[in-house]
C-alpha cells in the first residue's frame, strides 16, 4: 500500500468574526494528504496510526513513517492504545498487543467469541486473585463487548479474564465509564448502568417500549445520565436510581453539545439549529442563542485551552459569553477533529487530508 503525503505550507487570512476582535483565531501551518482506504485515525505521541485492509501504518507529522505491520484480513473491532499497547481483533479472532513504538507483537489471545466487538479500556479495582500472578502494579483492564450481547473483561498485563457476561441484548454505544462503574445503550432502546468489577446490571432504563436512544449523545455529568432519543427529547435520569428527573419534549434538538463549567446547565442544540441552555435540576430553559453562523447541525464539540468551539461544515466557531466567532475556516467540510497533546488541533476533511492548526 502506498500513502502518499502532500506538505503544504500555507498561509491563513485572518477570518472576521460577527465581534471586530476575537483572540481564538486558529492558523493552518501545514495539511498531509492521506489515502482514503485509512481507517481508525489516531494519534499517540504526536504519530498517527491509522490501518486498512492489508497493514497498520504509523507515521510523523513530517511524512516519516515510524513502522508498518502487515495484516491477514480485516480486523474485527476498534483499534484502541492502552500503556503504550496498541490493542484490536484480528481476523482469526486473536485479540493481538501491538508495541505502539515499534509495530512488534508483545502478545496474543486465542478467542472463543467469533463476532465483532469494541475495546476499551478502565481501571479495575477489584480484589479477583488471578491464576497468574501480575508482575507490575498496572489495574488497566479491556473491556470487550460484542455484537452479540457478550461483554468480557480481561487483565491488560496477562490478557487472564476477570468476568464474562452474556444478555439477551444488543449494545450499541461506547461505554461511559463513571468511576468502578460505566453506561451503555442497547439496540432494545434502554440504557444500562453495569459495574465494571463483577459486570453486574445496576440498573436498566428506558421510557416506554417504543424507545431509542441516540447513542451519540449520551452524557453524564455524575449525578445524572443526559441523554436524547430518537424523537429529539432530551432527558436527566437519576445515575444512582436508573429513575427519570426531568424530560424536555416541549421542543425538540439535534444534538447534546456540553455541560457548563459550573455544572448548573446543559447546552443543546434544537431542530432550529440554535443553542438553548436548560438548567440541569429541572429541564427548564434558561437561555436560547441565535446567530447566522448556526445554520446547520453542529458536528463536534471540543474543549481546547479550556475555551469551547464548535465545528460546523467547514468553520470551527468559538463560544465565548454566549456569543460565537468565526475561528478558522477550511477550504472544504471538516470530517473529523483529532485533538492531540501538543497544544495543536488536527483534523480530517472530506478530501481526506489531514489539517494541523494551532
Amino acid at each position: 500500500m502506498k500513502i502518499i503525503f502532500i506538505i503544504l505550507l500555507i498561509s491563513t487570512n485572518i477570518l472576521f468574526s460577527q465581534n471586530k476582535t476575537n483572540n481564538n483565531i486558529f492558523k493552518e501551518y501545514y495539511s498531509i494528504q492521506l489515502d482514503t482506504t485509512l481507517k481508525d485515525l489516531t494519534f499517540y505521541n504526536n504519530n498517527c496510526i491509522a490501518h486498512d485492509d492489508y497493514e497498520i501504518i504509523c507515521f510523523d507529522s513530517t511524512k516519516n513513517v515510524i513502522w508498518n505491520k502487515s495484516l491477514n484480513g480485516s480486523i474485527n473491532s476498534n483499534v484502541t492504545i492502552v500503556e503504550e499497547k496498541l490493542i484490536y481483533i484480528d481476523s482469526n479472532y486473536d485479540l493481538v498487543c501491538v508495541d505502539v513504538n515499534n509495530g512488534k507483537i508483545i502478545q496474543t489471545l486465542g478467542l472463543d467469541i467469533f463476532h465483532q466487538a469494541k475495546i476499551s479500556s478502565f481501571d479495575f479495582t477489584g480484589n479477583k486473585e488471578l491464576l497468574i500472578p501480575k508482575e507490575t502494579d498496572s489495574q488497566k483492564a479491556l473491556l470487550i463487548i460484542y455484537d452479540n450481547g457478550i461483554i468480557v473483561c480481561l487483565d491488560l498485563e496477562t490478557l487472564q479474564e476477570y468476568w464474562r457476561k452474556s444478555f439477551n441484548d444488543f449494545f450499541i454505544s461506547e461505554p461511559i465509564f463513571v468511576k468502578d462503574k460505566f453506561l451503555i445503550t442497547s439496540k432494545s432502546g434502554f440504557i444500562n448502568y453495569f459495574d465494571s468489577q463483577n459486570g453486574l446490571l445496576l440498573w436498566k432504563w428506558k421510557e416506554k417500549e417504543q424507545f431509542q436512544i441516540n447513542s451519540n449523545f449520551v452524557f453524564t455529568d455524575n449525578k445524572a445520565v443526559i441523554l436524547l432519543n430518537d424523537e429529539g427529547y432530551v432527558y436527566s435520569i437519576n445515575l444512582l436510581l436508573g429513575k427519570l428527573n426531568w424530560k424536555v419534549d416541549k421542543s425538540k434538538f439535534s444534538s447534546i453539545l456540553f455541560f457548563s463549567n459550573d455544572g448548573k446547565s446543559l447546552f443543546a442544540q434544537n431542530i432550529n439549529n440554535n443553542i438553548v441552555e436548560i438548567n440541569l435540576l429541572d429541564g427548564k430553559f434558561k437561555n436560547e442563542i441565535k446567530s447566522s453562523y448556526l445554520n446547520k447541525n453542529i458536528s463536534y464539540t471540543f474543549k481546547f485551552k479550556g475555551k469551547i468551539y464548535f465545528i460546523i461544515a467547514d468553520k470551527i466557531l468559538s463560544f465565548e459569553k454566549n456569543k460565537l466567532n468565526i475561528s478558522f475556516k477550511a477550504k472544504t467540510n471538516i470530517l473529523h477533529f483529532i485533538h492531540n497533546n501538543s497544544n495543536k488541533i488536527i483534523l480530517l476533511n472530506t478530501d481526506y487530508k489531514l489539517i494541523f492548526i494551532n
